[in-house]
């Protein structure tokens, strides 16, 4: 367990309130299970779901204007799996 983490522990553990977790940073490492074990009400993405893809789409075009080659465009998912995930309660 990072401090990080242990000092998120005990911010919820002395407090009756929810607490909302920012995954990010080091708390990328963790789970959904670990949040919940420590009393965790929340969590939060903020923007790191759209660093993520900037990630991708950099990678990609790194190859792509580099050594003009396209197989990173090949890596896609399918349309209506990325539907039916939207789609969910």
């Amino acid at each position: 367990m990072t401090k990080s983490f242990a000092g998120l522990s005990q911010i919820v553990a002395q407090t009756d309130k929810p607490v909302n977790a920012l995954v990010a940073g080091d708390y990328a490492s963790y789970d959904r299970a670990d949040f919940t074990k420590i009393g965790v009400a929340r969590l939060s993405l903020g923007s790191a779901l759209a660093r993520t893809m900037h990630r991708v789409i950099h990678d990609a075009a790194t190859v792509m204007f580099g050594a003009g080659e396209f197989s990173a465009l090949g890596d896609d998912i399918d349309g209506g799996i990325a539907d039916a995930l939207l789609a969910k309660d």
